[in-house]
């Protein structure tokens, strides 16, 4: 089963070791925002945004460098696991060009704050209502679920192949373990024989995808006009704090498997996108959530992942209202691996990694140019096989969404 036994969580936990420098940075981002609130400067910044956010922002507009942005986690993640399948020869020779992928993982948080944007961009509260909702779950069903259940096939195929190959008895799926994924529970029942170690983010990304639309029904049923206000301020805020808590094991978890203890990074791209959307109290939302992570990160853990999450609000914000021309975001390459990235995703920890496993039995790990000759094969073989996902499976599935109205 290749590297689905790997604990990501393990990794970042060791990337948190030395965190002064972090704490020296939040202090200062801290001492520069209530240095704002004293002086009235912040009131003057959100007077400018406001002037210039109405006539830019298009709730249906696609957003280039958001796509570029999808496409370099994606490449992250895949480097990440890809570090992990190269050492110990890598780390031994090469620490430092390990060191730098070994931070990849952060793809991920990266990952949520753009779910939270684009799903946030995508929802029209003004249709909101149970016909809606059932037309939202059913789109995002057929863009997410034949992609995904095809990887899972071939994550299954490719452990019959290896174990043919190898003559070795390696432990296979259960129909039951197969429905579990099938259906994104296998976080949720604690499944212990997993099918790939990427596939515990989609699990939350569906988790948060069901509860914020399910949340704005309700809060627009009980409170029309004002459900947005009531969603960010009596839902979203408290519950990012506990999630927070949560995540830097400030408070226990009530349940494990469940997206609440990664609910603020998704909040966190919600709030991005009302940022620009309605302004005014989002915006003031916005600065006060920023400043509540900034405190937590001085106070009690500088976590990489909320570090990556809050560079990726700012960036997404910067490049909003400003307009940047961030061509290495959105030139043809960028663009197109952006497009492949949910194939590239799901498919190259276990075709990418197990490809990889079988060039080191004939190109032995053993210099610089059979590493490289290694990760080439890997990354290649895994962009190949995503484009052929996306043009044949994943385009198809989008247009079937959109027929969905």
């Amino acid at each position: 089963m290749g590297c689905s036994g790997l604990n990501w969580r393990a990794t970042e936990n060791r990337r948190a070791q030395s965190s002064e420098p972090l704490h020296a940075l939040a202090l200062c981002i801290v001492h520069y925002l209530v240095e704002c609130f004293k002086s009235d400067k912040l009131s003057v910044v959100l007077q400018q945004l406001d002037r210039h956010a109405s006539s830019r922002v298009n709730r249906r507009m696609r957003i280039e460098f958001i796509h570029g942005m999808r496409g370099v986690a994606a490449v992250m993640v895949m480097l990440f696991h890809f570090n992990l399948a190269l050492s110990p020869f890598l780390a031994a020779n090469y620490p430092f060009i390990s060191d730098i992928l070994s931070y990849g993982y952060l793809g991920v948080p990266i990952f949520f704050v753009i779910s939270g944007f684009v799903i946030s961009l995508t929802v029209n509260l003004n249709e909101m209502g149970s016909k809606y909702v059932g037309k939202f779950i059913l789109r995002r069903s057929i863009r997410l679920d034949i992609v995904y259940w095809l990887s899972i096939a071939i994550a299954i195929f490719l452990l019959v192949v290896e174990s043919k190959v190898t003559n070795e008895t390696l432990e296979m799926y259960s129909t039951s373990e197969v429905l579990i994924h099938m259906f994104y529970l296998q976080n949720i029942l604690d499944l212990e024989n997993q099918i790939s170690m990427v596939y515990w983010t989609l699990c939350l990304e569906v988790q948060f995808y069901l509860f914020f639309i399910l949340s704005l029904l309700t809060c627009k049923a009980l409170f029309k006009d004002k459900a947005d206000i009531v969603f960010c301020f009596a839902i979203g805020l408290p519950l990012a704090v506990y999630s927070i808590l949560v995540d830097l094991r400030v408070l226990k978890e009530l349940y494990t498997g469940l997206f609440f203890s990664q609910w603020h990074y998704f909040f966190l791209g919600y709030l991005c996108e009302r940022f620009f959307r309605q302004g005014g109290a989002f915006r003031m939302a916005f600065f006060a959530w920023a400043i509540c992570l900034l405190g937590f990160m001085l106070f009690l853990h500088a976590k990489p992942y909320t570090i990556a999450a809050m560079l990726t609000a700012a960036f997404i914000v910067l490049m909003r209202q400003y307009q940047f021309k961030a061509r290495f975001l959105t030139n043809s390459w960028m663009l197109y691996l952006g497009s492949i990235s949910y194939p590239l995703y799901v498919l190259h920890a276990d075709l990418g990694w197990k490809v990889m496993s079988f060039s080191k039995i004939y190109v032995p790990v053993e210099s610089l140019l059979n590493m490289l000759f290694v990760l080439m094969v890997g990354v290649v073989v895994s962009v190949i096989a995503s484009h052929l996902m996306h043009i044949w499976v994943e385009k198809p599935s989008i247009k079937l969404s959109k027929k969905v109205r």
